[in-house]
């Protein structure tokens, strides 16, 4: 079964500068966010949250399929994937 184009979405991860090289070479490693248990995995969501979540220093857009994201509610459009993200797929917005 093949996917097409509407079956995609864009999502931002947000972080800091000091991790914007390493994110271009490496991709983003699901990991485990809070230590107080939640999920392992990549947190994306909005431009605005993943701005908010990044302090407003650099921003990565990626898409994906709706079928491999899971929404959380932790603030805003917020969603996580527990398996790492090659930095083929990723484009730096801000």
């Amino acid at each position: 079964m093949s996917l097409n184009k509407h079956q995609f979405k864009t999502y931002y991860h947000g972080t800091r500068f000091e991790n914007v090289d390493s994110i271009q070479k490496e991709g983003l490693k699901a990991k485990q966010w809070h230590p107080q248990g939640a999920p392992k995995g990549v947190y994306m969501g909005d431009l605005e949250t993943a701005e908010g979540f990044g302090f407003g220093e650099a921003v990565f857009a990626i898409d994906l399929p709706e079928s491999q994201v899971h929404p959380i509610g932790i603030r805003g459009d917020w969603a996580m994937v527990n398996h790492d993200i090659s930095p083929l797929a990723l484009k730096r917005v801000k």
